[in-house]
């Protein structure tokens, strides 16, 4: 995580060997669970991220990401909830 360019909301959890890529925004009460990867230039906001998922240049918000899903690049998601353990929406 680069502190210089990465911005974390006081109420964001993040759980254990979670990776925070630089220019990345959490904000709100987002919840993040462990062994994820946030990457570049996302925005979490109110979200709930499960263990292990996977996000690359997305933004959330409202969201419930269960256990291992995959948000692909560019990918914009409002009030979503996902089930399967790999969901590219």
């Amino acid at each position: 995580m680069d502190p210089d360019s990465t911005y974390i909301d006081p109420d964001v959890t993040i759980g254990q060997d979670t990776v925070i890529w630089p220019n990345s925004y959490l904000q709100g009460k987002t919840a993040i669970g462990q062994d994820c990867i946030i990457g570049s230039n996302t925005i979490l906001r109110n979200t709930a991220v499960g263990n292990g998922c996977h996000i690359e240049q997305a933004i959330i918000e409202g969201a419930t990401l269960a256990t291992g899903t995959i948000v692909d690049p560019f990918t914009v998601l409002k009030g979503a909830k996902s089930e399967s353990a790999q969901n590219s929406e």
